[in-house]
């Protein structure tokens, strides 16, 4: 068998799979609120809205048609490399996440800014504080990841404790939430610095001990002070 076969049959990651589902899910857009399901995968959270079956609807001896099945309509679905940042937060006493994105398909590609909010009781492993920690890794470990583990071990070796610190406080500059694996991101794409994941989470977590960032409730998200 060539190498070429071999690799011809390495199952490729499947980026469509949904890794989070929340079925009672409401989309806010100003005073708009539409009813449906949120759904995340590996390259993007999705927006469905439930359908409403029509009332003067002729019936039919398909089963799907009398019990007024209806496919559910896509709203939105946001990219996660598009994400600048996440909130989680209470929005009309319930927990909702909101997203700040880049509409990519606009020009001078726009800042959007949009809101789900979990409507009712949904399990331990979907509840929507749990989704923004799953999407910010998903959005940028690859962008954070060392190159090799020899990369790995001479970050750790030569950290340069005030540029970290620095570099940082320059990433967290503004109002918005960024998870560590953001940061380590941007620390990378911005400052051109392969820091060590945990050594970026102690560091921020000082950061917030000084009352220079901080720590969202659920933990892993700062911002300034």
């Amino acid at each position: 068998m060539s190498a070429e076969d071999s690799q011809s049959e390495i199952p490729s990651e499947d980026h469509s799979e949904v890794i989070k589902q929340l079925s009672d899910a409401v989309f806010r857009s100003g005073l708009l609120l539409i009813d449906g399901t949120l759904k995340l995968t590996k390259s993007d959270i999705s927006f469905y809205a439930r359908p409403t079956p029509s009332k003067d609807k002729k019936k039919t001896n398909d089963d799907a048609e009398e019990k007024g099945a209806v496919a559910e309509q896509l709203v939105l679905s946001i990219p996660l490399q598009s994400i600048e940042s996440m909130t989680y937060e209470f929005v009309l006493g319930k927990p909702s996440l909101s997203l700040k994105w880049k509409d990519n398909t606009k020009s001078f590609g726009r800042s959007n800014k949009s809101q789900f909010i979990q409507n009712g009781i949904a399990s331990r492993d979907d509840r929507i504080a749990t989704w923004i920690a799953v999407i910010d890794r998903e959005a940028f470990y690859r962008d954070s990841a060392p190159a090799s583990e020899s990369d790995a071990l001479k970050v750790k070796k030569h950290v340069d404790m005030g540029k970290e610190r620095t570099d940082i406080l320059d990433v967290l500059n503004q109002k918005d939430w960024k998870g560590l694996f953001q940061v380590v991101a941007e620390l990378k794409q911005k400052k051109g610095a392969d820091y060590d994941f945990d050594e970026v989470e102690e560091m921020c977590q000082k950061l917030v001990a000084e009352k220079l960032l901080v720590e969202d409730k659920v933990g892993g998200f700062f911002k300034k002070a």
